[in-house]
């Protein structure tokens, strides 16, 4: 009997340390039921509304219960101007966004087809101080004849081409924001990098 109680004993405390594991299976299936079936919550917060043409948005995710996140950067007419996936993507603005009033959206999606996602909005302000940049090139001999891309920070901003609207005998010209720039001069036969401290207009030689 003492023996027959111990092993009832060791049995029932066996169900229990299996029935309770956060391992066990049939536990595990319901959390994993039960979490899908949880609504995302969108929200954020954006640190600062000021930002210049170039920024990154710095911004905090709250968010929950997401199975992903989608952020978008919208005009005054809400109109999508670029958008980015992720909980916490880089959101860094054109270096050509024209001034004025802008938002920032995240769309927190649910895993869940049938669920509608959930969204929340930020406004923020872009006010920038800039600089003019002209590139020049040289003659026929000498690349004059070709045309060429060019990027700030990374970002295409346009193209330098004889004859085209933007250019004349292989000029370009564009206003960038002050402060430290990336400029990349990119032709058929050529690459050419410069880095800028942009505090007044400037000219590059390509």
């Amino acid at each position: 009997k003492k023996n027959r109680h111990y092993f009832v004993h060791l049995g029932l405390t066996s169900q229990k340390k299996a029935l309770f594991c956060p391992l066990h299976p049939v536990l595990f299936i319901t959390s994993a039921l039960l979490g899908s079936c949880k609504k995302p919550r969108a929200e954020f917060q954006l640190k600062r509304i000021n930002y210049s043409a170039g920024d990154m948005l710095d911004y905090e995710n709250y968010s929950s219960n997401q199975y992903t996140c989608t952020w978008q950067v919208l005009n005054d007419k809400n109109e999508v101007l670029s958008e980015y996936e992720g909980n916490y993507p880089v959101i860094r603005l054109s270096v050509l966004i024209p001034d004025g009033l802008y938002s920032l959206r995240l769309i927190a999606l649910n895993k869940n087809e049938n669920k509608s996602d959930i969204s929340e909005s930020k406004q923020f302000l872009v006010s920038t101080e800039r600089r003019s940049m002209t590139i020049n090139q040289g003659g026929a001999g000498n690349n004059g004849q070709k045309s060429y891309d060019v990027f700030v920070d990374g970002e295409l901003i346009g193209h330098g081409k004889p004859s085209s609207v933007n250019s004349m005998n292989g000029r370009f010209q564009a206003n960038i924001p002050v402060g430290v720039r990336h400029i990349r001069l990119v032709s058929a036969t050529k690459n050419k990098q410069e880095v800028v401290n942009v505090t007044q207009s400037f000219s590059i030689f390509f």
